[in-house]
């Protein structure tokens, strides 16, 4: 039997990304405090802040106007970000979703981002012991990564997997549903941490209302046991 393949996102889906900011801030706190001797909890305080209110992208600049520092830390403060060992722990549900589905399927992980930021998180999660291959999409194609075609490609040729034999998970319609399908995969969209659209679910083969339902979801997309 021909084999099958199941593909991860990995921000959102996998694991909680926010966790990966929360590591990064604590790093540059710690950093700000070397150079500045501003206390890491106050400036820690200010990025967090901005992270719940969805102003992710001025939290830097908020710590430099708060304590009246140089706007042109920010960009280093931005390399350290990118650059620190995240402190991550992959959470057991997704752990166990991967443990069930490595006998009867190959896995794979497809996703956006910076390639070496997305490698350093893979590395703290420890997910190359979990998975057989994981795709950076910025790496393929025009560099734009998902919903273009090229990340999806590769990872079917890199796994030796028919593209109408894999599923692919996400928690993007547009990025991960609408690129997987693009190229004729099977689509599961997880949209237990946010509502699913009528629209959304119209976009997805299925929906999954948590990661649990994935290893049942797939085996129903793409049924028969295969040889890894």
């Amino acid at each position: 039997m021909k084999p099958r393949a199941v593909v991860f996102d990995l921000d959102e889906t996998l694991y909680r990304e926010r966790r990966f900011a929360i590591s990064g801030y604590a790093a540059v706190a710690r950093e700000i405090e070397r150079a500045h001797g501003v206390p890491p909890r106050e400036t820690f305080r200010v990025m967090a802040r901005a992270l719940r209110s969805g102003r992710r992208r001025e939290a830097f600049q908020d710590v430099a106007f708060r304590f009246g520092l140089a706007a042109g830390s920010v960009d280093s403060w931005l390399a350290i970000y990118r650059t620190h060992r995240p402190l991550l722990r992959l959470p057991p549900q997704s752990r166990a979703v991967l443990t069930a589905l490595r006998p009867s399927w190959k896995l794979g992980i497809v996703t956006n981002g910076l390639p070496t930021v997305q490698a350093s998180k893979a590395r703290a999660l420890g997910l190359a012991g979990l998975v057989d291959r994981i795709v950076y999409a910025e790496e393929y194609g025009n560099g734009r990564g998902k919903p273009d075609a090229d990340a999806f490609l590769a990872i079917a040729d890199d796994l030796g997997v028919e593209t109408a034999r894999t599923v692919f998970v996400g928690d993007d319609p547009a990025c991960d549903v609408a690129g997987a399908r693009g190229v004729g995969m099977h689509t599961i969209l997880v949209a237990g941490r946010r509502p699913a659209s009528a629209l959304d679910r119209d976009v997805a083969d299925v929906t999954a209302g948590s990661l649990a339902d994935v290893v049942p979801l797939a085996e129903r997309l793409v049924p028969g046991g295969s040889e890894r």
